[in-house]
């Protein structure tokens, strides 16, 4: 059987046409999607995919088991219309909202506000789950699975050229005010600390929930993925 090649498209617009990217070229700007694309394709070679990077959730230049959707963007969750067309879809944020505070737990203003908002989140989610719930109950009647939808990471866009240190290697971990509330010691024993964009350190500043932020402080760079998980701070060179 004859190998073929894949292609992969931009349709980030709505330009009805799709750009094609080109692996081999650089990107004008740094991009982690980019790269994991590269890696996909040295793997992958010679498979007849076709990739679509998009921000649309309604529809896709084409359909089949041949078509992988990765899709960027939606802080809301919504599940695309086309995930049961394709092969596979890859989306950042997941098809699952996350509510992210415990306002009965903690009550505040702030989280009180957070969870109307969610619940806001919830009411233009939830035709997009109906849809998806009747699509795998049709599927599971007729024997068949549900094509596979995964959680992408965010990665990074415009990434500084910061000097990165082994994560092993790293002696602070800084979690983020969701995480922890104020500086403790892990159970690893190394010390921890709030964001340090939310800590009052000269120069800081965050680009918004779950954006990626640079700080630099004296002689430390601190490298903040705004996730729940872990913010980590390494040496910098200059």
């Amino acid at each position: 059987m004859e190998r073929q090649p894949n292609q992969y498209y931009r349709c980030l617009g709505y330009r009805e046409t799709p750009e094609p990217v080109e692996l081999a070229r650089p990107p004008a700007r740094p991009s982690y999607l980019h790269r994991v694309l590269q890696v996909v394709e040295s793997e992958l070679e010679g498979t007849g995919l076709t990739f679509f990077i998009t921000w649309k959730l309604n529809v896709l230049p084409e359909y089949g088991d041949h078509v992988v959707a990765i899709v960027m963007g939606d802080e809301w969750s919504k599940i695309p219309a086309y995930v049961d067309r394709v092969l596979v879809t890859f989306k950042c944020y997941g098809i699952y909202p996350q509510l992210g505070v415990r306002p009965l737990r903690r009550p505040s203003y702030l989280n009180a506000l957070v969870f109307l908002r969610h619940l806001r989140v919830l009411a233009h989610w939830l035709p997009g789950a109906l849809r998806y719930t009747g699509h795998y109950l049709k599927r599971r009647l007729q024997g068949a699975a549900m094509p596979p939808v995964y959680d992408l990471p965010l990665g990074y866009g415009n990434q500084l050229p910061l000097p990165v240190q082994p994560i092993e290697t790293r002696p602070i971990d800084l979690f983020l005010p969701e995480a922890s509330n104020r500086g403790s010691r892990s159970g690893s024993g190394r010390r921890t600390a709030g964001c340090p964009a939310r800590s009052g350190f000269p120069g800081s500043a965050c680009s918004g929930r779950w954006r990626p932020c640079s700080v630099a402080f004296q002689n430390y760079v601190f490298s903040c993925i705004r996730t729940p998980v872990l913010c980590s701070m390494h040496w910098s060179t200059g």
